[in-house]
């Protein structure tokens, strides 16, 4: 019976042109979106554990759904001293939610409070949305976030221009370069691949028989990169 009754709210709801969204799963009778791995206890430590922690969520949410069907929350109330002072933190935690192609919820006063901050903002928004229909994609699950070396996950879709684009973490205290090892099979490449690190130069990369290619990437201490393929 309740689950009939939140049927008939979410019915009406679309019928008058508005969407809910719900922590269960209601997604073929009008809800919007789901948690992608929401608990009110990890909105409220420390943003830099809070940053691992909702890279797991996306990860390990993302098999069962796409990132478009979850709602990650980015909790500004734990910067404390404002976001001009926390910048860094601020913009580790909005780019990967950007990154994954999930919803993201802002929680807070505000999503900037200076120029700096504001032209973070700014320039990771115009990222998405240059780079906004591969970023919805498919995500193939590479390497789950540990916090002991780096994680990665791609996004793909054979129909675009951008077959996939690489999102790589690196939440050790060191610079990490190493090469890694990406299956490219659903991109829809079979022979070749071109690859550029962010806006650098591309280069081209033969696939193995497995469809997959060896890269060679560079991530700074605490820092993040991605990699476009086409």
């Amino acid at each position: 019976m309740q689950w009939q009754f939140m049927c008939n709210i979410l019915r009406e709801g679309q019928r008058r042109n508005l969407y809910l969204t719900i922590p269960d799963y209601y997604f073929l009778n009008g809800q919007v979106c789901t948690g992608m791995g929401y608990r009110e206890a990890t909105d409220n430590i420390d943003i830099v554990l809070q940053t691992m922690i909702y890279r797991q969520y996306i990860f390990d949410g993302t098999f069962h759904k796409t990132a478009g069907m979850g709602w990650v929350n980015l909790n500004t109330e734990v910067l404390r001293g404002g976001l001009e002072a926390n910048l860094d933190k601020y913009e580790r935690q909005l780019f990967q939610m950007l990154g994954s192609g999930a919803q993201v919820w802002v929680r807070g006063c505000r999503v900037y409070d200076g120029p700096r901050s504001r032209a973070m903002v700014e320039k990771w928004m115009t990222w998405f949305k240059k780079y906004r229909p591969i970023l919805t994609s498919d995500i193939i699950h590479v390497r789950r976030p540990d916090g002991r070396s780096l994680d990665y996950f791609l996004h793909v879709n054979p129909d675009l221009k951008e077959k996939g684009l690489l999102l790589a973490f690196n939440p050790t205290p060191v610079d990490v370069r190493t090469e890694i090892t990406v299956p490219l099979y659903y991109t829809g490449l079979t022979d070749t691949a071109r690859i550029r690190v962010e806006e650098g130069e591309s280069r081209a990369y033969k696939l193995d028989r497995g469809y997959n290619v060896r890269i060679p990437v560079s991530v700074p201490a605490g820092s993040y990169s991605w990699l476009v393929i086409e």
